[in-house]
């Protein structure tokens, strides 16, 4: 009886090296057909798990508090954020670093309700026109 090389196990991810900091390509399904250039942005630095930086460096500008006078180039739609993080075909295009951004606006509502997010989410100094909403959400 002829006997089978063992299988191993080979889990494949995108090469880096070549990809690196080159904006994000292929489609995602579920996304917006028009992304904004912002948006665009998002899904390269996902991919790639860097933080997405979108403050000023004006502390005053940047205060969260003044959010909703932020301009479209501080502005990710919510549904794009949502696909990144719960939408499961785009999750295997995240990083395992998940979703990084500072200084952003988030136009519309994040609703995680029941939803399960495979990649960690980091939203930091953000301004959110809606609040979000986590109701029966899981992570993992």
């Amino acid at each position: 009886m002829r006997q089978r090389a063992p299988r191993f196990l080979s889990l494949r991810w995108f090469p880096l090296d070549e990809n690196m900091g080159a904006p994000y390509t292929r489609k995602m399904a579920g996304l917006p057909k028009s992304l904004r250039k912002t948006e665009q942005r998002l899904l390269t630095a996902a991919r790639d798990g860097v933080w997405l930086d979108l403050r000023v460096g004006d502390p005053k500008k940047d205060d969260p508090a003044n959010g909703a006078n932020w301009p479209v180039s501080r502005t990710i739609r919510a549904e794009v954020i949502y696909h990144l993080l719960a939408d499961r075909p785009n999750t295997r295009k995240v990083h395992a670093k998940g979703v990084r951004l500072f200084g952003a606006r988030v136009e519309g509502q994040l609703d995680f309700e029941s939803a399960r997010l495979d990649r960690p989410m980091w939203l930091f100094g953000c301004y959110f026109a809606a609040p979000i909403i986590f109701q029966d959400a899981k992570a993992g």
